[in-house]
């Protein structure tokens, strides 16, 4: 686990972009021996506990959410900061896995000049969507359950639009998209079809905002006027609103916890 949270120096930052054009294991693991160096990087945070392979999005933004203090947080404009960390995971769980077809985009790892994809940094992404929700982080499990290297299209589909993710609107995609038994992401999610993650955002969700307040509404009640074509992700947990029964939120978002290994 890396000893400390750094932030790379302009030299550091322009030898890591210049990594894009080869980033062979060769190329990579001579990168990756120069991370600490002070003319490569200084350092931001000391003595932290952060996992070299993280088991999911979670673990690593959690680790990352848990390291701050109340007078050390961690920045989410300071690029050199993320950039170090997207340099520290890359070089890590590519070496690792031994298949540079995972490294992809550059925006994975270099966090982009624009704001507004911000989220597709594997690093800086996760850390966005659980500080949005770090009074209930499971809440964003739909953003938050898969694979460090592998977020796939639901990630792309919810974390796009901020008035979805980092409202009452990821906890209704989580809802409908985990698996509370397995934690998983369900089948059917990603994609384009009837219920699908896109298909809540695109054809429903960013419709409705417009007319509706939906940002101050509860779980409970957006999932009770989602279109039919949903009624297949629909879990245990939301309340019915012809009976007004429900499972707790607390009870499903502890068994999400188990089945991904975070109590």
């Amino acid at each position: 686990m890396p000893k400390e949270i750094r932030r790379f120096t302009p030299l550091g930052e322009r030898e890591f972009a210049g990594l894009f054009i080869d980033p062979s294991s060769a190329v990579m693991a001579k990168f990756a021996s120069r991370l600490f160096d002070p003319e490569v990087s200084t350092a931001v945070f000391d003595a932290v506990d952060i996992p070299d392979a993280p088991k999911s999005r979670f673990e690593l933004a959690e680790a990352l959410f848990l390291c701050q203090s109340d007078t050390k947080k961690l920045n989410i404009k300071d690029k050199q900061l993320w950039n170090w960390l997207g340099a520290y995971f890359m070089c890590s769980q590519i070496m690792k896995s031994g298949d540079n077809s995972h490294v992809g985009d550059s925006k994975r790892w270099l966090v982009s000049e624009s704001s507004r994809y911000f989220y597709r940094h594997l690093v800086l992404g996760p850390f966005m969507a659980y500080s949005a929700h770090s009074e209930k982080p499971e809440a964003a499990l739909c953003m938050l359950a898969q694979p460090l290297l592998t977020p796939g299209d639901l990630v792309e589909q919810i974390q796009s639009t901020s008035e979805i993710a980092y409202s009452v609107c990821a906890s209704v995609a989580t809802r409908l998209y985990v698996d509370v038994e397995t934690g998983s992401i369900k089948k059917g999610a990603g994609g384009k079809g009837l219920g699908s993650a896109r298909r809540l955002t695109a054809s429903y969700l960013n419709q409705i905002r417009v007319n509706l307040d939906i940002r101050g509404m509860t779980e409970a009640e957006l999932l009770s006027i989602l279109p039919s074509e949903f009624d297949r992700f629909k879990q245990e947990g939301f309340a019915n609103p012809m009976t007004g029964s429900s499972t707790s939120s607390a009870g499903i978002f502890d068994r999400l916890r188990k089945q991904l290994g975070m109590n």
